[in-house]
């Protein structure tokens, strides 16, 4: 069988590593013999704790939060921002896009489902329709603007 030698970097980290070549299945080990063989090398964030004489301390990986999710559904004003009995109702951002047209502008008086924008997002062109029917009262994005998921584009008073 041959040896081969290689270095091998990964993320800054420099690992020498041995390969055997393996001509048929016979050569191959069986599972009870891989189980014997203990790997006695460190990890490359054992050795960085060795060479930062932190060996001891053992800190927490970073997991990051999984299924982070924004809630989309339109919050009604706090008190203090809500005129007499309306509320307004803020159109956001259905994907990620760019702006093809504005159908509306401020003051505007819009009736629900009312075609508002067109967002193109993959080649595609998306209707942003009105959630109810009110005046318009900002616009906040135009033409050939770029705009993320989420982001408000419109407020209507409802």
């Amino acid at each position: 069988m041959v040896r081969k030698s290689f270095k091998v970097t990964v993320d800054g980290e420099t690992f020498n590593v041995e390969v055997e070549e393996v001509k048929t299945n016979e050569d191959l080990p069986r599972y009870e013999e891989q189980k014997k063989v203990k790997d006695t090398s460190q990890s490359g964030l054992e050795k960085k704790q060795e060479a930062l004489g932190a060996a001891d301390e053992k800190k927490e990986p970073y997991h990051p939060k999984a299924n982070t999710s924004v809630d989309s559904t339109p919050k009604e004003a706090p008190a203090a921002e809500r005129t007499s009995s309306a509320h307004e109702e803020v159109v956001a951002a259905p994907m990620p896009g760019s702006i093809i047209d504005v159908k509306v502008a401020e003051g505007d008086m819009v009736s629900k489902d009312q075609v508002l924008i067109i967002l193109e997002a993959m080649k595609m062109e998306n209707e942003v329709t009105s959630p109810v029917s009110g005046k318009v009262t900002q616009v906040m994005v135009s033409k050939g603007d770029s705009v993320n998921s989420k982001d408000p584009m419109i407020k209507i008073e409802a």
